[in-house]
């Protein structure tokens, strides 16, 4: 589908976009509240500062994509394959990832030279109460985000940069932690039980350990 036909569909009123194949379209600004991009493949689309909430893009292939100041309460990226998406700046509050693949790339066939030095940015998002269950968030970009109440449960965070990241109250269980930069992080009341390979130095820590939680 190419951009022209998109907007006149979108101009119609239609917010149904299932499996579509969009590459550099510039939407900056729409309103595409509840639009369905369920198994879309979404390639340098431009969607900065636009009001994508409740929108889905549940299963879909994203390249490139900018979501910077974007709004995204509850949005739907579950099981969705991402690479170089950025939100820096976004309102990503409640929006869920759960299973969400930030690279699409099999990890085990890199050498370490080949690691990327950065993942997905979501440098000072929103992203309240969102939903990274089971997620790879690899090297992924979480600095100054505020990520209250967000779940990680289980999820791959290698190398991920949380400084000065707000996790207070958030979910970190069963997660892997190697190499993520947690200075300045707070973690208040946030859950780390059985969390793997976590170094706290410079972390703002508190909580109850008979939850599980973290404390000074």
């Amino acid at each position: 589908m190419t951009e022209k036909e998109l907007l006149e569909r979108y101009r119609a009123g239609q917010r149904d976009f299932t499996g579509i194949a969009l590459n550099g379209a510039k939407l900056s600004g729409y309103d595409l509240t509840h639009s369905n991009f369920t198994g879309a493949t979404l390639t340098g689309v431009n969607l900065n500062r636009v009001n994508a909430t409740g929108a889905v893009f549940a299963g879909a292939v994203i390249k490139g994509m900018n979501l910077n100041k974007s709004i995204l309460r509850g949005a739907d990226f579950s099981q969705a394959s991402i690479g170089g998406i950025t939100l820096s700046g976004a309102d990503a509050a409640g929006a869920v990832f759960d299973r969400v693949n930030l690279f699409d790339i099999d990890w085990k066939i890199l050498t370490p030279d080949e690691l990327p030095s950065s993942g997905a940015n979501f440098s000072g998002a929103d992203l309240t109460g969102a939903c990274f269950a089971d997620a790879d968030c690899s090297f992924a970009n979480f600095s100054g985000a505020i990520l209250i109440g967000a779940n990680f449960e289980r999820a791959h965070l290698m190398g991920a940069n949380f400084d000065n990241a707000d996790l207070s109250g958030a979910n970190l269980s069963k997660a892997d932690l190697s190499g993520a930069n947690l200075y300045r992080a707070r973690l208040i009341h946030t859950n780390l039980k059985e969390v793997k390979n976590i170094a706290l130095t410079g972390a703002v820590v508190a909580g109850r350990p008979e939850n599980g939680e973290a404390l000074v």
